[in-house]
């Protein structure tokens, strides 16, 4: 150190000390706001990774295969006011409204839109489930903004040409591309040739064994006032490895698998003996060796190991949604739509009975079904 006077010495500690306690004290201060701004932040978020993008892992979905726009995933909404309903979702879930191209005036307005499956050549379609209104309606491709144009009313109710299609609720597509729908009014399965079939959206005629049933066409399997093993209150529909049909019946309380060729029933997989009050909706893992159901009066999802055919509850009420709709498996995620809330849950398949993340929220109305964008 320069050889100072004392006194100069003395003031120059002073400061030196002064500087370094001030930068202390004010440097702790700023950390502790730090600290209380990073803890506030977390203390209003939705759980870890609720709004995040997943990671592409395999564990929260496939990050990689969004559409144009940002739209991941398509949701229908209950929409009792009318008007397209289906707005798309990003990976992270956020809301992405525009989705489908307006039908022309001939075609009219939409309404009740509800279940969606893709087809083969690359176009969506749509259930239109308003009463003698209901349609399905074909959308082609997606477009470079992510807006996929409407094609056509590939099939629609009509007093004489197929009167059993009404407030249709569900839609698969089979092996060979052969349309199947859950109709709630007539409570019955009706099926249509496919889109790359000579009799594209026209009724399949009804089995062989049936037509002593005198059944409307294009009624594959029938309503339970009809036949002893028909339908009471129809749902959800899902498309098994076999190629038989999983059909969810609110009103028998039981998930059955019919022969998709003849309508026979060939088992009942899961019914009230095991718990089931209200099955609405199916959907299987990506290995296809569970299939989860969600049930709005048990208020719970149960699982179906497909190999033993045991039946256990994976969310239970409390955990589970209330009234659990939009079930859709994506890797290892299950999303499930809480319609009370109107949102979108995101259970992890490997932790049974461990509570949902928020995935999607403050959706425009109660999810009905989920989708992803792209056939992949």
């Amino acid at each position: 150190m320069l050889n100072r006077p004392p006194r100069l010495r003395a003031a120059v500690l002073v400061l030196f000390t002064f500087g370094s306690l001030s930068a202390s004290l004010f440097g702790a201060a700023s950390s502790d706001r730090q600290d209380q701004g990073h803890k506030h932040h977390h203390e209003d978020e939705t759980p870890a990774d609720a709004g995040g993008a997943p990671p592409a892992d395999g564990k929260h979905g496939h990050a990689h295969d969004a559409q144009a726009g940002g739209i991941s995933w398509y949701v229908t909404l209950h929409g009792d006011k009318g008007g397209n309903s289906v707005v798309g979702l990003s990976e992270s879930g956020d809301v992405v409204e525009k989705v489908l191209g307006s039908a022309p005036d001939s075609v009219g307005s939409t309404k009740d839109l509800r279940g969606m499956a893709h087809l083969a050549d690359g176009s969506l379609l749509v259930v239109n489930a308003f009463k003698n209104d209901t349609r399905l309606l074909r959308y082609g491709p997606t477009g470079a903004d992510g807006v996929r144009p409407f094609i056509e009313v590939f099939a629609g109710y009509s007093a004489e040409a197929d009167p059993a299609l009404v407030h249709t609720y569900a839609v698969v597509v089979g092996a060979d591309g052969t349309i199947y729908a859950s109709d709630q009014d007539t409570n019955t399965v009706t099926r249509f040739g496919g889109v790359g079939s000579a009799e594209k959206g026209s009724p399949v005629p009804s089995p062989h064994s049936l037509q002593s049933l005198r059944l409307s066409p294009g009624v594959l399997i029938p309503a339970r006032t009809v036949s002893p093993s028909g339908l009471v209150e129809v749902r959800g529909l899902l498309t098994m490895p076999d190629g038989t049909i999983a059909v969810a019946d609110k009103g028998a309380h039981r998930v059955a698998i019919y022969d998709s060729s003849t309508g026979a029933i060939t088992s009942v997989i899961a019914d009230e003996s095991r718990g089931l009050k209200s099955p609405i909706q199916l959907v299987l893992n990506e290995a296809q060796t569970k299939m989860y159901i969600g049930d709005n009066e048990a208020h719970c999802i149960f699982v179906v190991d497909l190999s033993t055919r045991a039946v256990t509850v994976f969310a239970g009420s409390g955990v589970c949604p209330d009234e659990p709709s939009a079930l859709t498996i994506r890797g290892e995620n299950l999303f499930v739509g809480d319609r009370k809330s109107k949102s979108i849950l995101r259970f992890d398949l490997t932790t049974p009975g461990v509570g949902p993340q928020v995935w999607a929220k403050k959706l425009p109305d109660a999810p009905e079904f989920l989708l992803r964008a792209s056939d992949g």
